[in-house]
């Protein structure tokens, strides 16, 4: 009810935000409306394959599982969601590629990077094109 921002379910679970000393945290709920994983969080993303890229309080994203534990460490600058089994993320001004356990599959080496179904759209040096998933 104190919620300021909700966002669509995934996997059963929304993301809602409340304010506090430091301005909007977010957290998720079920269907019912009960709090599953408390506020937290400074941004978050959607869940996905089970698991949802989250932004703690120094501002470096990482990912929790359904239950709200940390299963990636936070150590990214930006950790878009996870689409078969792979999720793209940003270090310094450069984007990669990990698996589930938070391994790269992919360096961050590109300047952008999009899914692209079993492909992934990718920019580096002002020109775009795509590679697979080992780069």
């Amino acid at each position: 009810q104190d919620a300021q921002t909700v966002t669509i379910f995934k996997e059963g679970l929304a993301a809602f935000s409340v304010a506090d000393s430091s301005g909007q945290i977010w957290g998720f709920v079920d269907k019912s409306g009960k709090i599953k994983i408390n506020p937290q969080f400074l941004s978050t993303g959607k869940f996905n394959n089970g698991k949802c890229a989250v932004e703690n309080k120094e501002g470096k994203w990482g990912y929790i599982d359904i239950e709200g534990k940390n299963v990636i460490n936070y150590q990214f600058d930006y950790a878009k969601e996870f689409i078969n089994g792979k999720a793209i993320v940003k270090s310094g001004e450069k984007t990669g590629l990990i698996d589930e356990n938070g391994k790269y599959l992919i360096n961050p080496q590109f300047s952008d990077m999009a899914n692209d179904n079993d492909m992934f759209l990718i920019e580096q040096d002002g020109k775009w094109g795509w590679c697979d998933k080992d780069g």
